[in-house]
């Protein structure tokens, strides 16, 4: 019996293993990975757990729920048992003994596949987008040290400081209770929702800040990040009826304002003392130590001090994600998992980046700038120009990972139009760019942009020789609209480099309903272009046609 045990173990971490994992999250579809935290249900006495829903993604079980089968109770990425997995990670991530609770569970071909925990985070973050479409990747990366996460709280109170506030190095060091630990990370990351309408209504808030991780700096002396966000609340509260604010509101950022302030200005309460021990007129708080033998900002934010708000009063804090890899475009990418509300973007970014990804050249030209240029938009490093190039690695292999990597198609979401030259001249650079990588398997892409942009989106297409398909949504500016005779003409010709193509769908915004697509169509330069592109098949729509 023990040997045959033995031998099914090892056939089934032959049909296993890291990568086999990584291929199953990249298997799952955009519902399957945001319904990951859902779980599943089984019957009592059966050897095979049951999937609640027909589903590649069974979720998150606790281990004591698991059944005594050696088989069903092994990892099938590293082929150890679920419980020596946990423990293999929980030394590797540091965290307290039975802090690791759960595994996840897969069913590839309708069968169950045990994962411990670590390893299917650490096979998630493995994949080219799939680990762009969930927040698990988010408090994944916090437990690997590769990002930190705030309490919105603690950090209003740095914030009300003024320069007290010290770049990451020396907060995670000083001041660790400003970040939420391991233990409650691992919470976050398998904590089933409750789910009203198909959407998670409980889950914190993440909010994204820009490279404070490398500012040498005060990340907002002047306030500028509390005020975005009193500005994103009140914003957030008009909708609060249909969205749950999930304890965020402006008391939460008043209060702890208030308190910081009071705190850079008045007494401070020792209560281990019982007495007060705070800064003199004249004094720095550098030059008044505790009874302990720290300073006094040290000693009110250490791990374990009460928080000035009552979690009771305002129920639970919503986070800050404090990091350059920020990945500031999280939202774009997870655009179909998460409604906008969720993931919020603060920081100085030019606007045109929350919108649409530069490519690394651009990128690289935007870190070279200084204020003396005149630029409102300035990245200050602890070490110089030393961090710069380690930012831009980090910035391209993102974009890699994103919209290269095992990326087969490339949507942009309605809400982002490619409206004016500007715009079209990063997205022409950036579609280059995608298109020199030597991995790049892109073969369609769906896009709103103007008359204007065109000639750029195509030129920067056109460099992409994997690409057969594109969808264009068009909005002809006035001029062209009301010139019919040079219209068909001047949008046609800019498709002529996309030799590559099999299929094209022009869909024309005719707001004025001057018969702009009927005269596209029956134009000689659409017979011109079906010959420039004999391979293609063109197909000139307007919004709502059903072809």
């Amino acid at each position: 019996m023990g040997q045959y045990l033995s031998n099914k173990r090892a056939a089934r971490v032959e049909e296993g293993g890291l990568e086999w994992v990584r291929s199953l999250w990249e298997q799952c579809t955009d519902t399957e990975i945001g319904a990951a935290y859902d779980g599943i249900i089984w019957e009592a006495g059966d050897d095979e757990f049951k999937p609640q829903y027909s589903s590649l993604v069974g979720g998150f079980v606790p281990l004591s729920k698991f059944p005594k089968d050696p088989l069903m109770n092994m990892c099938r990425c590293c082929g150890e048992s679920l419980s020596e997995c946990s423990r293999t990670w929980k030394r590797e991530l540091g965290v307290a003994e039975g802090s690791i609770k759960n595994c996840f569970l897969f069913y590839p071909k309708g069968k169950a596949a045990c994962v411990g925990l670590g390893c299917a985070m650490e096979a998630l973050t493995m994949t080219s987008s799939r680990k762009y479409k969930t927040d698990m990747c988010i408090y994944w990366m916090h437990l690997k040290g590769v990002i930190a996460l705030l309490r919105v709280d603690q950090l209003s109170k740095f914030v009300a400081m003024g320069n007290k506030l010290k770049r990451h190095q020396d907060l995670e060091s000083r001041f660790p209770s400003v970040y939420i630990s391991k233990e409650q990370a691992l919470e976050f990351l398998y904590t089933h929702v409750k789910v009203s309408c198909g959407l998670p209504n409980d889950k914190p808030g993440i909010f994204v800040l820009s490279y404070p991780w490398h500012s040498a700096q005060h990340l907002d002396p002047s306030g500028s990040t509390i005020r975005d966000v009193l500005k994103l609340i009140e914003s957030m509260q008009k909708a609060e009826a249909r969205r749950p604010m999930g304890g965020l509101n402006p008391d939460l950022i008043t209060a702890a304002r208030e308190d910081g302030e009071r705190l850079l200005h008045e007494k401070l309460q020792q209560e281990a003392g019982g007495h007060c021990q705070g800064r003199q007129e004249g004094e720095s708080e550098e030059q008044v130590d505790t009874e302990e033998g720290t300073q006094w900002t040290e000693q009110y934010f250490l791990k374990g001090s009460p928080p000035p708000i009552s979690p009771d009063k305002y129920g639970s804090f919503s986070l800050l994600f404090q990091d350059f890899c920020s990945l500031y475009q999280w939202d774009f990418y997870a655009v179909q998992t998460f409604r906008f509300e969720d993931l919020i973007q603060l920081g100085p970014l030019p606007e045109d980046w929350c919108e649409v990804s530069i490519s690394p050249l651009a990128f690289r030209r935007r870190l070279e700038e200084g204020v003396e240029g005149g630029e409102e938009y300035a990245v200050k490093f602890t070490n110089g120009f030393d961090d710069r190039p380690r930012v831009l690695k980090l910035y391209t292999d993102f974009l890699k990972d994103a919209l290269v990597k095992g990326r087969r198609e490339i949507r942009f979401p309605q809400s982002i139009s490619l409206i004016g030259k500007s715009k079209g001249e990063a997205v022409r650079e950036l579609f280059r760019w995608i298109g020199e990588q030597s991995d790049c398997t892109v073969d369609f892409v769906s896009i709103d942009t103007s008359d204007e942009s065109l000639p750029f989106l195509v030129a920067g297409l056109s460099a992409i020789p994997s690409l057969l398909r594109l969808c264009v949504l068009l909005f002809p500016d006035d001029e062209m609209v009301s010139d019919e005779p040079k219209t068909a003409s001047t949008l046609l010709e800019h498709f002529k480099p996309l030799q590559q193509l099999k299929h094209l769908v022009l869909t024309v915004a005719d707001i004025e309903g001057e018969g702009l697509v009927e005269q596209i169509r029956k134009s000689k330069e659409m017979r011109a272009l079906k010959k420039e592109l004999p391979r293609c098949q063109i197909v000139v729509t307007q919004p709502g046609d059903d072809e």
